[in-house]
């Protein structure tokens, strides 16, 4: 409802400004100087203004005594040559003729009927209990900490972006509070450029403005593209990592999948539209100035005294903040990154580690990143004789696993008879047992 507003309210000031340039053009012709916009002339005028055309139901008769009253006063103040010109904005019926004498009739109309179109959507959707979901819930205040928490993701990761999918993820284990957990980041532009860096979304934003900027005389597209530049502004309207997953279609329907990539050639070619013509330099360096100016003001986010944003390392890996990571983490399918970050600041509050933004269970290569510890989380227990340089730490690893020498420590659930077994080989071998 937010949207067709803007949209009808964006439409309706574009036709405002083109219907006034048209009634200014008509004041210079009737009178070069003063147009009573109630309806007439003004009484001042009236006996200069002979001219005035009447209403002809013929269109011929009608544009030809427009023509020859207005040629006895136009041709003694005008060259022959701009005379012309002003004969060609002289209406070509009888309802142009109309809007002539009163060029608001017109305006005023489409304007009262786009108020009761508005009103009408109003009263239909209080009657089917849309209204009652305009309330200031979590789902409004919380999208103020999931934008802040993106822009310092893109302020620690500006050149490559943390990958496509996985922004929601990283602000949702090291930058929102426990009761926010969100997929995206709520908004298809800054979530394009949290995660595909700089370049693109410099582009992006550039291609946006420059149709801003040049498609103002299309108000019928133009309104459609800023309809659906605000909905993506706040909301997942075009979700990246759905639209580039084109063999599970991102768990939707084929048709939901099929109506998502209509709505971004939709958006793509009300761009191309509006953007088309001759190439205007003014509006080019608008463009990418605007467009630096939003890069630039995302990157400032890196200088607040705020905690820093985790890094991404290899397109893979995301550093938790801190030093250099001393820290392998690698972790089986039924753990996820926030659940990780949360077990790292329980048991290993201090250490700052690297962790796969995906699980590893199903994976036969390992990291080469060379780090002191190695903590393995779940199934992901089988890769400790793959580490025979590093001190290995397990957490609730499977009961049947075989230990080795470079294990120090194991996390295993207390009163759990099902690690018996592994308890009495670890007393065997010098391992530290930890119950939790």
């Amino acid at each position: 409802l937010v949207i067709l507003v803007v949209e009808v309210g964006i439409f309706f000031l574009l036709t405002k400004s083109k219907n006034w340039k048209l009634v200014s053009i008509q004041a210079q012709i009737c009178n070069k100087d003063k147009l009573d916009l109630r309806g007439d002339f003004s009484q001042e005028d009236k006996g200069r203004c002979e001219h005035r055309p009447s209403i002809h139901e013929n269109k011929s008769t009608g544009k030809t005594l427009a023509a020859g009253r207005l040629q006895s006063s136009a041709l003694a103040s005008n060259p022959p040559e701009t005379f012309d010109s002003q004969l060609s904005a002289v209406p070509a019926n009888s309802n142009q003729t109309r809007n002539l004498r009163n060029p608001c009739y017109k305006f005023d109309l489409e304007w009262t009927l786009a108020l009761g179109v508005l009103a009408a959507c109003v009263v239909v959707f209080a009657l089917g209990g849309v209204m009652a979901r305009f309330v200031m819930d979590r789902s409004v205040t919380n999208r103020l900490d999931i934008y802040w928490a993106g822009l310092r993701i893109f302020a620690a990761n500006p050149l490559r972006g943390v990958g496509l999918g996985n922004s929601g993820a990283v602000a949702t284990a090291f930058l929102l509070p426990e009761q926010i957990v969100c997929r995206t980041l709520i908004s298809s532009h800054l979530t394009l450029l949290a995660e595909l860096g700089i370049f693109a979304g410099f582009v992006w934003c550039g291609a946006i403005f420059y149709a801003l900027l040049n498609g103002v005389k299309k108000p019928a597209a133009y309104a459609a593209f800023c309809g659906i530049l605000l909905a993506a502004g706040f909301a997942s309207v075009f979700d990246w990592d759905v639209l580039w997953d084109f063999r599970e279609f991102g768990t939707l329907s084929v048709w939901n999948y099929i109506l998502s990539w209509s709505l971004l050639l939709y958006f793509l070619g009300l761009l191309v539209y509006l953007s088309w013509g001759r190439a205007k330099r003014k509006n080019l360096f608008m463009a990418g100035g605007c467009s630096l100016f939003l890069m630039f003001l995302g990157l400032s986010t890196a200088f607040w005294p705020v905690p820093e944003a985790p890094k991404i390392i290899d397109g893979k890996f995301v550093a938790s903040p801190g030093e250099n990571p001393s820290m392998l983490v690698l972790y089986d399918r039924s753990h996820d990154l926030r659940a990780v970050r949360k077990l790292l600041g329980k048991h290993c509050p201090e250490v700052s580690a690297l962790i796969p933004l995906e699980h590893w269970q199903f994976r036969d290569d390992i990291p080469k990143h060379q780090v002191a510890q190695v903590l393995l989380i779940g199934e992901c227990g089988d890769f400790a004789a793959r580490f025979p340089d590093s001190e290995i730490l397990l957490y609730n690893p499977s009961e049947y696993l075989n230990l080795t020498r470079n294990i120090r420590k194991i996390f295993v659930p207390a009163f759990d008879s099902r690690y018996d077994a592994i308890k009495r080989t670890a007393e065997s071998m010098d391992i530290k047992i930890h119950e939790i």
